[in-house]
């Protein structure tokens, strides 16, 4: 067999299983050349069943591959312009609203931006068509045309009603979304791998480094997938000339590596995953893994290991078949598996895991941090920080998902790994060097015992806080001295049921003007 190289392999997430061939396709001179090309290139031998189908179309079905199909000259070029991003319209993205479409962003350089039109702004109507109870897809259909063609839009601008004719054109959609976050992080969203996405993500990197970007989350949840080629190009800005990925056609397997960048985004790297994350996605997931790389965090990917390749017919039409099975560079199966995470997140809180992980905030003069020692990833956090309410619960499901990796705190001058018994308290995960008190009742109030005479004016909600365990919310709460030694913390609204702690910080000061050596925590189990 003659290798074929990698030059027209697609591996694009596709979910169709059931199409319609045009009938004049079945032509026997096409079913011939579908015959043969099948015969000689599917990723397994066929048998005969298969190849002496009436039709194209029984054919394919008895093939049972869900990612071949016959593409007609328009549905090819739909499907590369979709993958690329391209697409005849105004160049908008929108969101439904109950009057009609809200333009949630302009597109740079589009029809849209040339007509004048400006986020926020509501289309009610595109001609006389109106866009009010349609949904995004219905929207969408409307508002694109052949290019050259002139839509008028009828446009809620506040309280002024505008008229704004935008002519069609050629839009480029961006793969690549790329953002500075804080501490030196650059985020770079990948929406699928295209032709043009390579060279989005290497200006991207260029662009985050020139604003000193030292730490990346690499995100690529929601991915369905693109062209492989496009996947190990992509591969060698984080990972350089190593091992991306090994290709299985038939009997021949052949290791790809990652060809030289003219960019490298060195330093810290988090990717980011999920259920939908699917073929050139997991290709670029599994070669961060394998090459200890980058640490995945959220859900186990889709599992799609298979590669497609297009051929052309003599009829200016398509084929597109499975013709190999990719495997991570050491070997790892993905079809139908998928790429666990290093650490499973819940989807609302990956992003603000990976920013916790990478925030390396540590402040040597406060001395409490924590630090993970995680499968190819080391990580200081400052415990403020993952205190904070927006990190709340990304920190709790990191703490579900190291398992038994070591977790030690401290700071700069020493560190102390948590014991198993501190393990099974997740207070200590937060508050880390804290005093455990024991279990506090909370019927008619919280009362608690200092065992010195306390300083009244320290009796406050900045020293004393009464926090809900699982959101990490903080409750209202009245406090005041029952006597000198002894202050009562009062919910100002009935506790659900849960468990709270009661944390009293170091900063609390006795009658003496001494501080609180250590902060203490105490438990209330609401049931």
């Amino acid at each position: 067999m003659v290798k074929r190289g990698i030059v027209h392999f697609f591996l694009a997430l596709i979910l169709i299983q059931v199409w319609a061939c045009p009938a004049w396709a079945d032509s026997p001179d096409i079913i011939s050349e579908v015959q043969s090309i099948i015969k000689d290139n599917y990723v397994e031998p066929v048998s005969q069943e298969v190849l002496t189908a009436p039709t194209i179309k029984e054919m394919l079905k008895r093939l049972g591959d869900p990612h071949a199909r016959y593409l007609t000259q328009e549905e090819y070029q739909e499907q590369r312009d979709s993958l690329d991003g391209n697409f005849s319209g105004v160049g908008i993205y929108i969101a439904m609203g109950s009057d009609g479409v809200q333009v949630v962003s302009v597109i740079k350089g589009s029809p849209a931006e040339k007509a004048g039109l400006k986020q926020d702004d509501v289309i009610t109507a595109a001609g006389e068509t109106s866009l009010a109870g349609l949904d995004s897809d219905q929207a969408m259909e409307v508002l694109r045309g052949p290019t050259g063609s002139t839509v008028m839009l009828a446009v809620k601008r506040g309280e002024q009603l505008l008229t704004v004719n935008v002519t069609r054109d050629n839009v480029e959609v961006p793969t690549v979304h790329a953002q500075m976050l804080d501490n030196k992080v650059g985020y770079l969203g990948i929406d699928d791998f295209g032709q043009r996405t390579p060279d989005e993500l290497k200006a991207a990197v260029k662009g985050m480094q020139k604003k000193d970007a030292d730490k990346w989350i690499v995100d690529l949840r929601g991915n369905p997938g693109g062209y492989l080629e496009s996947a190990i190009d992509m591969a060698g800005v984080f990972i350089g000339a190593q091992p991306t990925v090994l290709v299985e056609e038939r009997d021949v397997v052949e290791a790809y590596v990652a060809p030289p960048a003219d960019v490298a985004a060195e330093g810290p790297l988090i990717l980011l995953q999920d259920e939908y994350s699917a073929s050139a996605a997991e290709i670029l997931a599994g070669a961060l893994r394998d090459n200890q790389r980058a640490l995945l965090l959220g859900k186990k990917t889709y599992g799609k290991g298979t590669v497609q390749q297009i051929f052309p017919l003599s009829n200016g039409d398509k084929l597109k078949i499975t013709v190999a099975r990719f495997y991570s560079p050491a070997g790892g199966e993905i079809n139908k598996i998928g790429i666990k995470p290093d650490i499973e997140v819940e989807d609302e809180n990956r992003l603000a895991a990976a920013d916790l992980l990478l925030s390396d905030n540590r402040d040597p003069l406060h001395g409490s941090m924590i630090a993970l020692d995680l499968n190819r990833y080391q990580a200081a956090v400052d415990c403020r920080t993952l205190r904070q309410a927006r990190y709340w619960q990304a920190w709790a499901d990191i703490v579900d998902g190291i398992g038994a990796s070591p977790v030690y705190y401290g700071n700069n001058s020493g560190w102390t790994e948590l014991s198993a018994a501190q393990r099974e308290h997740r207070w200590s995960f937060y508050y880390p060097d804290y005093e455990y008190i024991g279990e506090l009742s909370g019927q008619n109030g919280i009362i608690v015992d200092m065992k010195a005479a306390l300083n009244e004016k320290y009796v406050n909600d900045f020293n004393i806080e009464l926090i809900n365990a699982a959101s990490g919310a903080r409750i209202k709460t009245e406090l005041k001295l029952v006597d000198a030694d002894t202050f009562g913390c009062y919910p100002l609204e009935p506790l659900e049921k849960g468990e709270y702690w009661l944390v009293v910080h170091d900063t609390m000061k006795f009658a003496d003007g001494q501080r609180l050596p250590l902060g203490k925590i105490g438990v209330i189990l609401n049931s």
